[in-house]
């Protein structure tokens, strides 16, 4: 992982869904799915990185180090570690200190992800750096 300067994680909003149009990825069903609300998605993410000196944003999946999607483990609560937590799959703009949430699930649950959600999200970037 790279530690980096604080980026603000952006939750579900109009932009993102441009995004993900035509895409398999629904943040607003995964929280659903997890029980979980985007004010406790902010509490985990806030929680997470308070525990660390430096601010910690994943590890790259595809991309580079400036515009890539990203995945971030995150605990499910206190005393949880991050091993049988949550994955985040973040469009990062590190020049802009940004992370555009795309897609979050237990890792208890679904152990990696689909080859339908990787070439989704190689589209995403694609996509995204043609706009």
């Amino acid at each position: 992982m790279k530690a980096i300067r604080k980026f603000e994680f952006i939750l579900p909003n109009e932009y993102i869904d441009k995004i993900l149009t035509g895409f398999s990825f629904s943040v607003s069903k995964d929280l659903h799915k997890l029980k979980i609300n985007k004010s406790r998605l902010k509490e985990l993410l806030s929680e997470n990185h308070a525990e660390d000196n430096t601010h910690l944003i994943g590890d790259l999946l595809w991309g580079s180090k400036d515009v890539g999607i990203r995945k971030v483990r995150l605990k499910k609560g206190k005393g949880k570690g991050k091993r049988e937590g949550y994955r985040l799959i973040a469009l990062v703009l590190n020049v802009k200190n940004k992370a555009f949430v795309l897609h979050i699930y237990d890792k208890k649950k679904k152990s990696k992800l689909t080859d339908s959600d990787e070439e989704n999200l190689k589209k995403i970037l694609k996509n995204f750096r043609n706009k």
